[in-house]
């Protein structure tokens, strides 16, 4: 089932002959011939029809800057509609300088390890273009970055270039390679913690004190949000290697997963040797319950410590905190977010549903850097290979990855069953559409605003809307994110309804994930009139009132 609803960025598009300068600074540009505005129309079909956006953004090089080299960046904007005071974002590594002098973005700042310019700034149907001159540092992948959004979900993009620095001229890439890259410290003295989590098995219970035949490896695992904040990295499997002499083979020697209130591990393993030749630490996000994998789902993703030499039995081997390289964050930012469903799903078993309780079927998020192929969940496949896409910044909503996996755990619920799909192409959480679109992609949303415990919806953009908006539809204006349509074809008026009911009802959602194991429902009102009644969830004029509240008529 898609989240046609929360994919509001086109992909980016070409510069092509549009106009660009070479100084750093900001100008109204015509389009060329080819250049017509944006439509708001649906960008494409698959499996799923993406939502259209009124705003594109492209991000390209004149080169590719080895250590040492300059290049300009060209960002060009497009609307169809005017937007004022729209907001645009410049996001890239540490190891690039960037000059906003003379060019209405700030300076840049510290957000995490990346660094940030903005600017407010109006667009109109002529497009913008931005030219900014970026040094590269020191070698390594590299990304940029563009944002620019509106008020209004329509008006928002993202856009980005890969690269990778070669150390000398004519060295450098395009593309950040692969999934597994080496870790960079986190700079952390003390672990965060990010709120409560269940701990998906128990840690290996290792004494951070190696005894005397023992080899102990310590440390934290971290990672930041969109805003910069670190985080401790959560139920992340982690593994112990090595090789016990110069020639060996790698071996893996101890594994378990970090922490899940503090990211800390601690491995240890009784060696062969009395001296290891070479120690490192692993982390992946190949869960045995979730897993985030690049696109094409073949490879998950991978940091590793540098390697300690010649390690003598009865050592403790501290590793320090250390996080995953800017590149990949995102993807394992979406990896911790899972733990916020997996605390929520109230399943009997040690799987996400009881349907199972063994052999458990994951949860799998495809992402990758720059990607464009998101959100959406992809249920065209059979039900053990059904995945979550997600675009490249979407992972800075943890709302989104929230409702995308609320999809996937609904099919699970369901044992891979689902509605016809009703679903207008495209369709926003606040107007009107198919009675069994606003079930499925309502009861996603609720999961997301309910499990994150605002009640709320956020773009990755950081717009969002108030799924608990008790306000009735005003048809003197336009439906919007404060002005919601009214009844059970409304998305947020379904999610807004199952989280109340959740709150201050059924104690929780979990009778409701145990009544769509037991029966099939299209629509929100078969499960609220038929189905909730048949596993004794109250149905009483309260709880209708209570409905009713979100613009749902329930009461006879």
């Amino acid at each position: 089932m898609s989240s046609k609803t929360l994919r509001y960025a086109v992909a980016a598009v070409t510069v092509g002959t549009f106009v660009v300068t070479l100084s750093p600074s900001i100008s109204a540009a015509p389009l060329a011939a080819d250049r017509q505005p944006v439509q708001c129309a649906a960008a494409g079909e698959s499996t799923v029809t993406r939502l259209p956006a009124c705003v594109s953004a492209a991000v390209s090089l004149d080169r590719l800057p080895a250590v040492g080299e300059s290049a300009t960046v060209n960002i060009a904007l497009n609307a169809n509609t005017q937007v004022d005071g729209a907001r645009f974002t410049v996001r890239l590594p540490k190891t690039l300088r960037l000059e906003t002098g003379g060019t209405g973005l700030s300076a840049p700042r510290t957000v995490g390890q990346e660094q940030v310019a903005e600017q407010t700034l109006a667009l109109t149907t002529k497009g913008r273009s931005v030219s900014l001159r970026v040094t590269a540092l020191s070698a390594g992948p590299a990304q940029i970055q563009a944002d620019v959004a509106g008020t209004d979900e329509k008006h928002a993009a993202h856009a980005s270039t890969e690269f990778t620095v070669g150390a000398t001229a004519g060295a450098s890439r395009p593309g950040v390679g692969g999934p597994s890259a080496p870790a960079v410290s986190s700079g952390q003295t003390k672990a965060p913690t990010n709120g409560k989590a269940a701990p998906v098995a128990a840690a290996p219970a290792a004494s951070s004190a190696a005894a005397a035949a023992q080899i102990c490896a310590t440390g934290s695992f971290a990672l930041t949000d969109k805003a910069g904040t670190w985080l401790a990295g959560r139920n992340i499997p982690v593994y112990l290697q090595g090789k016990t002499t110069a020639t060996g083979a790698t071996q893996t020697f101890a594994s378990g997963l970090t922490g899940y209130q503090d990211g800390k591990y601690s491995l240890c393993f009784t060696p062969t040797v009395t001296t290891v030749s070479s120690l490192w630490v692993s982390f992946s996000t190949a869960g045995t319950l979730w897993q985030v994998t690049d696109l094409a789902g073949t490879s998950a993703y991978t940091t590793y410590t540098a390697a300690k030499s010649n390690v003598a039995n009865g050592t403790t081997v501290a590793f320090g905190s250390i996080a995953p390289p800017t590149q990949h964050m995102r993807g394992w930012h979406a990896f911790d977010t899972l733990n916020l469903l997996w605390f929520a799903r109230a399943s009997s078993t040690g799987c996400w549903t009881s349907r199972q309780s063994s052999n458990c079927t994951k949860i799998s998020l495809r992402w990758q850097p720059g990607s464009t192929e998101g959100a959406r969940f992809n249920n065209s496949v059979a039900k053990t290979q059904r995945y979550v896409l997600l675009g490249d910044a979407d992972p800075d909503s943890e709302h989104l990855v929230l409702h995308e996996s609320g999809h996937a755990f609904m099919d699970q619920l369901y044992d891979g069953w689902w509605p016809a799909s009703d679903c207008p192409s495209p369709h926003y959480l606040h107007a009107r559409t198919g009675v069994s679109c606003a079930w499925t992609e309502g009861f996603a949303n609720a999961i997301a605003g309910y499990v994150k415990g605002d009640g709320r919806f956020y773009w990755a953009d950081g717009g969002t809307i108030d799924l608990m908006t008790t306000t009735w539809f005003n048809p003197a204006y336009a439906a919007g994110r404060t002005n919601v349509e009214n009844g059970d074809q409304v998305e947020c008026r379904v999610a807004g309804s199952l989280i109340d009911l959740w709150r201050k009802v059924d104690g929780g959602p979990s009778a409701t994930f145990a009544s769509m194991i037991r029966y099939q429902s299209s629509t929100f009102s078969h499960w609220f009139k038929t189905v909730r009644p048949a596993v004794g969830l109250s149905v009483t004029t309260s709880t209708r009132n209570l409905v009713y509240t979100h613009t749902i008529d329930y009461r006879s």
